[in-house]
């Protein structure tokens, strides 16, 4: 199922009873940490981000400038060996965040890369640049007054040792958080994803991923 349409699925199914709570609902209380994107503890953002009114809501702007500049030689580990490559590395990522209502979070993250060679020795220059959408997902909070938050889309899903997952898939996940108690279950299925290059592999569509975690 496309993004778009799973965006409109869930708005359609649970904006009526929430309207008229936002309306209610002070700007600075739209949404809570829990329908916030997951972020590792390297990939912080400020506290306070550029934020645009629209339709009475803040919708907030983020993102990242990434560069690496690189370089490798002896690549065949050999003696006399002349190969040697200087590369850049350059990845831009632009984020959106827009909160519905007081429970509904709509999350979408733009991403345009590009890594060429600057130098080589001994070997042909590599070129590759693209765009594509990173995660993009709903997130329903407080399902019927309840601990329970859901969220749909593709996602982050990454665990503290990253020795399992460090990786954005789609997913459906349902979360518990109490005050000493935490749970989520979750399924995800590669379902195809837009790019002006191939950054997956088709097998991926195949499997069905079942997840579950507790703290």
């Amino acid at each position: 199922m496309a993004y778009i349409q799973v965006f409109l699925l869930a708005i359609a199914l649970l904006a009526g009873s929430g309207v008229s709570n936002a309306q209610q609902t002070p700007l600075s209380q739209r949404h809570t940490p829990r329908g916030e994107p997951l972020r590792r503890p390297d990939d912080r953002r400020p506290a306070d981000q550029w934020t645009i009114p629209l339709f009475n809501r803040p919708l907030t702007v983020g993102g990242e400038l990434e560069s690496k500049l690189g370089y490798e030689r002896n690549f065949s580990l050999s003696d006399g060996a002349k190969d040697a490559v200087l590369s850049l590395s350059q990845e831009l990522v632009l984020e959106f965040s827009y909160p519905v209502t007081s429970n509904i979070l709509l999350f979408l993250e733009g991403i345009a890369f590009h890594e060429s060679d600057l130098y080589t020795a001994g070997l042909t220059r590599r070129y590759t640049g693209g765009v594509e959408p990173g995660q993009v997902w709903v997130s329903l909070s407080r399902l019927l007054g309840s601990n329970f938050n859901l969220r749909i889309g593709r996602q982050a899903i990454w665990e503290n040792r990253n020795w399992w997952w460090d990786d954005d898939l789609d997913a459906v996940r349902l979360m518990y958080e109490a005050r000493r108690f935490k749970a989520e279950f979750g399924v995800a299925r590669e379902v195809g994803r837009l790019s002006t290059v191939n950054t997956h592999d088709a097998a991926d569509r195949d499997i069905v991923r079942w997840l579950a975690h507790t703290e």
